[in-house]
């Protein structure tokens, strides 16, 4: 009876990490697309309204959707403060502080982003914002292929590993 316990967990056990693994390639093409969606709309208020930066930052925060409105929230913070640093080093410095499950060029996409904002006049950042979208577009769509590909496989691939280490045990 208790190695049937014990074998129900190590299954149980597996299944969820894979199961966890799936979630985590939903979540990063959530945000993703979220990104996408936050510098359309940063492009919106910037050629719209010439909204300052810490605005635009804050009004991203509030339409973003779970940690990319606290990295956004953050950064409309740390842009008010003049000895901050460079718009550049805070998005660094916050996509340090918080995990968005980005990859290296997705991060140096907004580490990009953040080189021309607030540097350049109003086209130079809007063809800055463009670029980044098209990138960020490219980037998550290449995500939801690759959710779509390995959500199933994770979740199988978690039991199966829990049951074939079952089958060693025994």
């Amino acid at each position: 009876m208790i190695r049937l316990l014990g074998a129900m967990l190590i299954i149980c056990a597996a299944g969820y990490v894979g199961v966890s693994q799936a979630m985590l390639l939903r979540q990063r093409a959530r945000v993703l697309a979220g990104l996408q969606t936050t510098v359309d709309l940063m492009k919106n208020e910037i050629s719209g309204h010439l909204t300052p930066l810490p605005e635009v930052c804050k009004l991203a925060s509030l339409a973003a959707p779970g940690p990319l409105s606290d990295f956004f929230a953050r950064l409309s913070q740390d842009l008010l403060d003049p000895e901050a640093g460079t718009v550049q080093q805070l998005i660094r410095r916050n996509l340090d502080r918080y995990d968005l499950l980005l990859r290296s060029p997705e991060r140096q996409t907004l580490l990009d982003l953040g080189a021309a904002l607030g540097r350049y006049d109003v086209e130079g950042q809007l063809r800055a914002l463009d670029l980044a979208g098209t990138r960020l577009e490219g980037f998550a769509k290449q995500a939801q292929a690759e959710q779509k590909e390995r959500s199933k496989a994770c979740g199988v691939l978690g039991v199966c590993a829990g049951l074939a280490l079952v089958i060693l045990l025994v």
